[in-house]
This record gives C-alpha cells, structure tokens and sequence, in this order.
C-alpha cells in the first residue's frame, strides 16, 4: 500500500513539474507548486506550459518510454513547497503514517508545508511540526466535514 500511495504522490509531481531531461543523480521530486523557477527550455505560464506538461503525461505514461527516463520526470532535484496528501494517510496504520510523514518532509523545502485530513504521529518525526488545524464544512448535512492539519518542516 505504501508503495502505492509513494507511486500516485511521484506521478501527480511528474506530471506538472519541470524536469531536468539528461539528470541521472535523483536527489528529490519535482512539484506542481515549486519556488524554484522554471527552466529556461520550458515556459511557466499559458499555453506552451500546459503544452509541456501534456507531453510530461505522455511520457511518463508511455510505456515505451525506458524507465530511467521516466523516473527523470520524477526526480529533478525540486523540492515542493506544498504537498496535498488529503484520504492517503488514513489507510495506512502508524507506522506507515510516521513512514510517510518523514518521506514528505524530506520532500519538502524547510518551512514549507504538508497538509492532511489527518492527524499524524509527528512525534515520531523529528523534522516537521503541526503548524495549525481547522474544520472544513461542506454542507449542512451531519458529518460532511474534513478536519484539516498542516505541518510545517524545520
């Protein structure tokens, strides 16, 4: 299961990130919501953006593709400034979670964030902190809400 959940998190960050085609070394994961700024071979704005990250799909989903220059999409040495991992921690038990937690600070820049639907076992990871909650209702029907935590990394 973790695996899974590793897998869908790296394929929605390849799918809208910027990545380093010829890069060999994978020392992080690109992101949707990065500060780093664009490269100079792809736009980060309007239709030859969107046009770039159409063919990243394509790529990544092509099985054709030999696989060290899929995970290139994948791995380019960003780091997010937000991960949004809303309903994946829940089916994972503590040690999973505590697991997943750590592999998402690693990921992330220091004092950016990670968001949940979920309380974390943070105690076990030393490298982020919950930084704040609040309740999201949705409808004024009974139990249609999410309790959303952040966490910070140091």
């Amino acid at each position: 299961m973790l695996a899974a959940c590793a897998t869908l998190c790296l394929t929605l960050a390849a799918c809208s990130s910027g990545a380093s085609h010829g890069s060999s070394g994978h020392t992080g994961s690109g992101t949707a919501h990065s500060s780093a700024p664009a490269s100079p071979a792809q736009p980060a704005t309007g239709p030859a953006a969107a046009a770039a990250v159409k063919a990243m799909w394509q790529t990544f989903f092509n099985g054709a593709v030999p696989i060290p220059r899929r995970l290139d999409l994948l791995q380019d040495g960003q780091q997010f400034d937000l991960i949004v991992a809303t309903n994946i921690f829940v089916y994972y038990d503590v040690f999973e979670q505590a697991l997943g937690l750590m592999n998402a600070a690693s990921m992330l820049r220091p004092g950016r964030f990670l968001l949940s639907n979920n309380a974390l076992p943070q105690r076990l990871v030393a490298s982020i902190n919950p930084a704040g909650s609040t309740t999201v209702i949705y409808t004024d029907r009974p139990d249609d809400s999410d309790h959303l935590v952040w966490y910070q990394r140091r």
